[in-house]
């Protein structure tokens, strides 16, 4: 039986359309990593964006390391000890950058996150204001107001990207090294590493916040994990380690395990941030350092950087 030419004809154009449809979608999936389903197809180093306005992310590997410093490292406060082996036991994708200022304002375009006329500066920058919002780290961003970030984001993706728990970020952070710095052994090297105070004698032409990616990344291909801005992680406030985690989980308990436990109680209206800032000195820049700040505090010194899980 032989078809009339018009439905060979509207047939063949439904069969190309199908066709062009599934390949837009596949080279979508491919190009922004969205067509990823298993941790398994991720191997540590790997980049990727989940979308167009997405952060770019780099995929850490797991591993067991010490968190916290020994006794002899200089700077350490008591809040460091003690030292103990925590297992991150499974690998995960980490913003290459400290989110940026037009990824923020990507998410309060869509009414998502905060606009207020502090984040709206565009600031006064030899590269001109659309490259100051394209590469230079937001600041002034509360705990609180980075939570609305990333569920932004999850929204957007389906993926589930948060906040970096502590033992996260310094697992990130010392990139499979022990020592105060990841830099440290190589002589003089902190200029090219790392955005801090001036008292250290680097002359790398920035007095205040640096474009992100301005130094050298780690071992795990993480720029600015030292310096720059420091940044929000996911845990509660505590004086010590005592009783945290050791699967890599944040750190959230309130109350002592046991009534007459020792140990400090936390705070989780104060949340932890990492890595020191331009104004730091090294005795606050390195890996195992962190302080607390109130969750809905603003710091002009402070951003934040996120994870998102491997399915």
């Amino acid at each position: 039986m032989r078809f009339p030419l018009t439905c060979n004809l509207a047939a063949d154009w439904r069969i190309a359309v199908l066709v062009l449809s599934v390949y837009s979608v596949t080279m979508c999936l491919n190009m922004f990593g969205a067509g990823t389903v298993t941790a398994d197809s991720f191997v540590a180093g790997d980049r990727f964006r989940d979308c167009p306005v997405c952060p770019e992310m780099i995929v850490v590997p797991a591993r067991d390391f010490v968190m916290g410093s020994p006794h002899y490292e200089v700077g350490r406060p008591p809040q460091e000890r003690p030292p103990r082996e925590v297992s991150v036991r499974e690998k995960f994708a980490m913003a290459l950058y400290e989110i940026k200022i037009s990824e923020w304002k990507s998410c309060a375009s869509e009414d998502a996150c905060a606009s207020g006329a502090d984040i709206q500066s565009e600031g006064n920058s030899e590269f001109g204001w659309r490259e100051w919002k394209r590469t230079l780290p937001v600041v002034g961003i509360s705990w609180s107001e980075s939570k609305k970030y990333t569920a932004w984001l999850a929204s957007k993706t389906g993926f589930e990207y948060r906040l970096p728990s502590e033992a996260e970020w310094e697992h990130a952070a010392r990139g499979g090294t022990s020592t105060g710095q990841f830099w440290d052994g190589l002589e003089d090297t902190v200029c090219e590493f790392a955005n801090l105070d001036v008292s250290n004698g680097c002359a790398d032409g920035y007095e205040g916040i640096a474009p992100v990616g301005s130094y050298q990344a780690n071992a795990f291909g993480l720029y600015d994990m030292i310096g720059n801005v420091a940044e929000w992680v996911e845990d509660c406030w505590y004086e010590g380690y005592e009783w945290a985690p050791t699967d890599g989980t944040p750190s959230l308990r309130t109350e002592r395990p046991e009534p007459l436990a020792p140990g400090p109680l936390g705070d989780c209206n104060q949340k932890v941030y990492r890595g020191g800032h331009w104004k730091s000195g090294l005795d606050e820049a390195r890996s195992a350092s962190g302080t607390g700040l109130g969750m809905d505090d603003r710091s002009d010194y402070i951003g934040f950087r996120i994870v998102r899980a491997l399915p």
